[in-house]
């Protein structure tokens, strides 16, 4: 059940794009005032806003090669200019028609900037009516608070006073609200946008048909733009109701025997009908004259120029910017209306309006073949496969037919080289700067758009319905699968597995090629990703910043060698530092759980356990020293077969020999070397060169005092102080860095404050 199906944004009709057009019943807006359903408003226009329409068409007018055509152009323009002087001006069309002088009438305007505007316009064009009128204003902005604008609404509803009243709106009043015992509307808001102004005319519309007429005064035309008079007129009214009857097969409840008949929606002052007419033909006439003359022109401009390249709508010239708007036009204007027709009846009856239509398609189509950039041509490949097939469903790029998987593979690269780059673009600057440079991406992303309208995977759906739900609520803080509020929970499960089953296993591909095949199977990937990133950024812990900023710096200097934390360079000797805080802190107490449930309880206090785990694990893999990954290797080897001897080198088992000698190496090379060390400057020094030195160690030591010989657990042990005096020293140098910050501090304090200093 919709007024308005038409999508806001991309105009789209959402009971074809989501019920496959599958309609029980059409009410329109004109059907219901005739059948008095709805109570018609009077409907005021203002002629004299016509004309800046009037010289546009004197231009054109005047740039007609035929003289004939010229001349019966100028003998219709001549009648339409005398209907033009001689309507009211603004002041003089509310003296005339707004008869209700103490009422309630709502402003649409376009912007602040207008609302403001307008609103000092107040006495000059309502003076005659009411020297004192109450003025409101409401508009979704910093110093208009919701609540600030529901008071306003509320004192203008209930305001009661002889004097006229006006609400001036920005937005507010569109849809969604309202407002009780209006008299009328005025309309200073042009659009094109049939949804708006529907929603503009329904704050004048009432089902009660015993209240007084409402008044909408149309000052800017909006009732051509929207083609509602021509609604008005197109069928009879029985002739409308048998056809509709006839395609249902039964009657409607509650509209059997209605009489019906013709309603006057609009009372427009001036000669209404004549005036449509001329104005429609003279605009079909120009149209027609100003396409083929602007499509010859920039035919000519090439020739002369011995280019193939088009003019262009941003150069300096002036004459080549003029005939690139122009040529942009004829592509929107024409063009396009007529490659939209599905039938040859439609495109027959469009020749008849448009006898330009070919020659002028003929010229733009030499243009196109010898400019149109590759992306684009394949975009429209696609767009031409899927129709010839009737299938709402893209090429899939590992098909087994040929044609099929090529298609495939190229909506694939226009996703990656085309639009991915520019979704990521932050600013209008920056998309204005890539649209010069890639004509071709309106286009472009139209057809894809379309494709993915169609074929929009759930995970895709549930993000964007993730985005729109933290915009509503003006949070950056996303859903969470634990909230008691069930949309909350169930949005919060839906990212949960998004990162899981979609992110996660993307991230985790190591090759170019790997990736390219996943977003070909996901072709949502890219969206879905920007908008989780843009989650991340708003929310993303401290630690997971950290492990992103070590990676970016490792990435930056192309090393797969960790940031050292023991170098002279301040900023690797922090991430450095980092990088063992992380290690210490995060991962080690998740590595020692030892169930699930407390590793999923863990996972929900630090959901960016898994990403840091991922970017250290990425880094150990490229860096752990062979000494370390052995000595992880026997200590694994030992607790999976929860034996009590440790493996041996002599062995006829290949692994548990191999373990053996491993564990001979790194007390041979590694750990007796450093025992033989008798000064804190040469262990220090040791460190530096083997900075494993102290997790193999713990780990032997482990292995000795459980398994070891008496010798060898004696020697345990000994490594064990060891251990424990190198973290008491780690202790006391932080301590000792403390206190000497502490000690600046205070010192600095003293001074300012002028006391005498005294260290201790």
């Amino acid at each position: 059940l919709t007024a308005t199906p038409d999508d806001r944004m991309d105009g789209k009709n959402v009971v074809d794009s989501l019920f496959n057009g599958k309609i029980a019943y059409r009410l329109t807006l004109v059907d219901a005032i005739k059948r008095r359903i709805v109570n018609p408003p009077n409907y005021v226009k203002c002629d004299y806003a016509l004309r800046e329409e009037l010289e546009s068409v004197r231009t054109a007018i005047e740039q007609c090669d035929d003289e004939q055509t010229k001349k019966k152009l100028q003998e219709k323009f001549d009648k339409m200019r005398r209907i033009v002087e001689q309507a009211d001006g603004i002041p003089e069309l509310f003296a005339k028609h707004m008869t209700k002088r103490d009422g309630k009438y709502i402003v649409f305007c376009k912007d602040k900037e207008h609302m403001d505007e307008l609103m000092g316009m107040v006495h000059e064009w309502f003076g005659e009516i009411d020297e004192d009128p109450e003025i409101y204003s409401v508009y979704s902005g910093e110093e208009y608070t919701d609540k600030k604008n529901k008071d306003t609404i509320k004192r203008f509803e209930e305001s009661k006073t002889n004097h006229l009243k006006l609400l001036f709106s920005v937005d507010m009043l569109n849809e969604g609200l309202h407002v009780e015992d209006i008299s009328g509307v005025i309309m200073l808001r042009p659009t094109e946008s049939r949804i708006i102004y529907l929603q503009q005319l329904g704050r004048a519309l009432s089902s009660d048909t015993t209240r007084q007429k409402t008044i909408v005064f149309d000052l800017v035309n909006n009732y051509l733009k929207n083609n509602l008079d021509r609604e008005v007129n197109s069928l009879e009214p029985r002739e409308k109701e048998e056809r509709h009857t006839k395609e249902r097969g039964e009657q409607v409840e509650g509209f059997e025997g209605t009489e019906l008949e013709d309603i006057d929606i609009f009372r427009i002052q001036g000669e209404t009908k004549e005036f449509l007419d001329l104005l429609e033909e003279l605009q079909t006439i120009q149209g027609r004259s100003v396409y083929l003359t602007n499509a010859r022109q920039i035919k000519a401009w090439m020739k002369e120029r011995g280019t193939t390249k088009p003019p262009s709508s941003k150069a300096e010239d002036e004459e080549e910017r003029s005939l690139g708007m122009a040529l942009g036009t004829i592509k929107r204007d024409l063009i396009k209306p007529y490659l939209k027709l599905e039938t040859e009846e439609e495109r027959g009856q469009f020749r008849k309006e448009h006898p330009e239509i070919d020659e002028v398609m003929q010229i733009v189509n030499e243009i196109d073949i010898n400019n149109t950039p590759v992306r684009l041509v394949q975009a429209r490949q696609i767009k031409a496969w899927m129709i010839d097939r009737k299938t709402t469903k893209p090429p899939s790029s590992t098909a087994e037919e040929e044609e099929e998987k090529k298609l495939g593979k190229k909506l694939g690269v226009i996703r990656r080289i085309l639009i991915k780059p520019y979704l990521k673009l932050e600013t209008e600057e920056e998309r204005e700067q890539f649209g010069k440079e890639h004509p071709e991406i309106d286009e472009v992303m139209q057809i894809v758009n379309e494709i993915d309208r169609n074929n929009i995977p759930i995970k895709l759906v549930q993000a964007r319905a993730i985005k729109e739900w933290m915009a509503e609520r003006k949070t950056t803080k996303p859903p969470s699968k634990n909230s008691d509020d069930k949309e909350e929970k169930s949005l919060g499960m839906a990212l949960g597995t998004i990162i899981q089953d979609l992110i996660k296993p993307y991230l985790e591909l190591e090759t170019e090629e790997e990736r390219e095949k996943f977003r070909e199977k996901h072709a949502e990937i890219d969206e879905v990703m920007q908008i989780v990133d843009e989650i991340d950024r708003n929310n993303i812990s401290i630690k997971l910043l950290q492990a992103r900023t070590i990676k970016e710096w490792m990435e930056e200097r192309k090393t797969t060698k960790p940031p050292s934390p023991t170098v002279e360079e301040e900023e690797e000797k922090n991430l450095g530092q980092t990088l063992i805080r992380l290690r210490s802190q995060l991962i080690k107490p998740y590595l020692e759980l030892e169930t699930e449930e407390e590793r999923e309880k863990f996972r929900e206090e630090h959901a960016e356990i898994d990403e840091v785990m991922q970017i250290v694990d990425e880094i150990d893999r490229n860096n752990i020293p062979i000494k370390l990954l052995q000595a992880r290797t026997i200590k694994k080897w030992m607790e999976e077969r929860k034996i009590t001897k440790l493996p041996s080198k002599h062995s006829c088992d290949k692994e548990e020999r191999s373990l053996g000698n491993a564990l001979g190496s790194i007390r041979q090379k590694l750990i007796k070397p450093y025992h033989k060390l008798e000064t804190k400057e040469e262990r220090e020094k040791f460190r530096k060169e083997h900075p494993e030195i102290d997790e193999v160690m713990e780990i032997i030591q482990w292995i000795d005092v459980q398994k070891g010989t008496k010798k060898q657990q004696k020697l345990a042990s000994t490594v064990e102080e060891d251990i424990e005096v190198t973290q008491l020293l780690e202790k006391t140098r932080k301590l000792e860095t403390r206190y000497e910050k502490a000690l600046i501090q205070k010192r600095g304090k003293s001074t300012k404050e002028g006391d005498t200093y005294h260290e201790q």
